[in-house]
């Protein structure tokens, strides 16, 4: 008798596409409002189907005489899957006017998803170099976005995803969260929030350095009009630094030295 599991790992895949048709279907229609609920439903299916993926496969593995440690590949496709459904939720809530805090915070995580893109670059075939052309040509655009709700951003860290009180963003905040989580995704989108030069240096979002980063930018940099200034000079051409840093691993390692003594200074 199939398990449970792989029951819901095949309707989750399934209610997925169904939610991309119809979201389709409503924006061909110009009913932009039920287009994007059903882009809603289509990341929550999406997070449900990256971890019922995960734990079906570990349960495959086992019945193959494993021991359950899977070793998961694909990162390239589900960022790049990621990428186009939070793009395209960005265009809806955009189209609609929606609030201003929900652009800001998909803007952001849709800047995130690029600039990790980036470190797969050599990898690429010549469809995903166009795809992301393309992406890079989003992030900038959308990057405007991010430079101008910095404060936004830092208050939706303040409460966990589950808490928020915006349905709409918890519904988005909690599937990302569930994404993050599997052993395939290669960020934590509910913790990195666009410390780009130092998590390109660090090469990853979970040093003690970039929430000392993080802190000094939200109870320094924050609460003056300069301080906002140059944060949002930062945002504007942090992320193509980032992405040039990735490929040098002498200047990576240069800048996380030079960045390690910043932030045992600015804990002092």
């Amino acid at each position: 008798m199939e398990q449970i599991i792989f029951t819901w790992e095949r309707e989750s895949k399934e209610n997925l596409q169904k939610s991309l048709e119809r979201a389709k279907y409503y924006k061909d229609k110009e009913d932009l409002q039920k287009a994007l609920e059903e882009y809603l439903d289509a990341l929550e299916f999406f997070a449900s189907y990256r971890d019922y993926y995960e734990r079906a496969a570990k349960i495959r593995n086992i019945d193959a005489g494993g021991t359950g440690e899977v070793r998961f590949s694909g990162e390239v496709f589900v960022l790049f899957d990621l990428y186009y459904l939070l793009t395209d939720i960005y265009l809806c809530i955009h189209e609609i006017n929606n609030t201003s805090t929900n652009i800001t915070y998909i803007a952001n995580n849709i800047c995130l998803v690029v600039t990790e893109l980036a470190k797969y670059q050599k990898d690429f075939d010549v469809k995903q170099i166009e795809s992301y052309d393309d992406a890079t040509s989003v992030a900038r655009l959308v990057s405007h976005d991010v430079k101008r709700g910095q404060e936004t951003l830092a208050d939706i860290k303040k409460v966990k995803p589950e808490k928020t009180e915006n349905e709409q963003l918890r519904r988005i905040r909690v599937a990302l969260k569930q994404i993050s989580s599997t052993k395939l995704f290669p960020i934590d989108l509910e913790k990195a929030d666009g410390c780009f030069i130092a998590t390109a240096a660090y090469m990853t979002v979970e040093h003690p350095d970039l929430d000392t980063f993080r802190d000094f930018r939200d109870r320094q940099l924050l609460t003056n009009s300069f301080g906002k200034f140059l944060v949002s000079i930062y945002y504007q051409v942090s992320p193509s630094i980032a992405s040039y840093i990735e490929k040098k691993p002498r200047l990576r390692q240069f800048i996380r030295e030079k960045l390690a003594i910043l932030a045992q200074w600015l804990r002092k």
